[in-house]
């Protein structure tokens, strides 16, 4: 099964490259800084025909409307472009996300970066691989050069995320990035650069895929998913248990 997530994710970041800083691509505004492209539209589909044929019994729920057996046991959680602003503005952090729903625990995933040609993939039993070489557990936290990736959505209050920034410089001491792809935050997670990855009015499909294989890495997550309706804000740290028990009082 990872070898067809990892084929099917690496065509949908060939389709994505393709469309990379053309010119004539469409974009359309879908609220404040919230943009989606013809590209995000197209590599849906394919993702979402992909994964159809080879996993037909399964459903899939992808960001751009994609609804396919929504009530199914298993789901693939699909993000054609994490990071579409990104994508548009020519910067390299963006990537195609996938992750397998089960049970309401992230079960599995891949995630494409092709611009940094980073292949992400992995289970919660079968841990983590990036191109093909097995990562190793994510080690404990090292206070003396702690980093938080951070993320929010565009619907997030200024204030509240100037208080959050607030209280992990000031409060705990750690340094943090914001690169604008939750999913790519989530491979500098599992490669062990930064400690956690914090987000603030997130989706499932931003994380789905990268959660599967940080959690199959030793990781924890603050974020249970049993019950929870795909598409509606999540707000989470996800990273190495140290670092989230730590973190746990800041999205309260």
């Amino acid at each position: 099964m990872l070898d067809q997530l990892d084929a099917i994710a690496r065509r949908g970041g060939t389709l994505a490259l393709s469309h990379f800083r053309e010119t004539s691509l469409h974009v359309e505004a879908k609220g404040r800084l919230d943009l989606v492209t013809d590209a995000d539209r197209a590599v849906e589909r394919q993702l979402t025909a992909e994964l159809t044929a080879a996993f037909p019994e399964d459903g899939i729920i992808g960001e751009e409307g994609a609804s396919i057996r929504p009530h199914a046991a298993r789901q693939w959680i699909i993000d054609p472009i994490d990071g579409t602003l990104n994508y548009i503005r020519g910067m390299t952090d963006w990537a195609v996300s996938i992750g397998l729903l089960e049970d309401g625990k992230p079960r599995m995933g891949a995630v494409y970066a092709p611009i940094r040609d980073e292949m992400l993939l992995g289970g919660s039993i079968e841990g983590g691989w990036l191109n093909g070489v097995s990562l190793p557990p994510l080690t404990p936290f090292d206070p003396t050069c702690g980093i938080i990736s951070v993320s929010s959505a565009t619907t997030t209050q200024p204030d509240l995320e100037a208080r959050l920034i607030q209280h992990i410089l000031a409060d705990h001491h750690f340094s943090y990035r914001s690169i604008g792809s939750t999913a790519v935050s989530l491979i500098q997670l599992a490669q062990g650069q930064v400690d956690a990855a914090l987000g603030m009015g997130a989706k499932a499909w931003d994380v789905m895929g990268g959660m599967a294989v940080v959690a199959g890495l030793g990781g924890a997550c603050s974020i249970d998913f049993s019950g929870h309706k795909v598409g509606a804000p999540i707000d989470y740290i996800c990273g190495k248990p140290d670092t989230v028990n730590a973190l746990s009082g800041l999205l309260a």
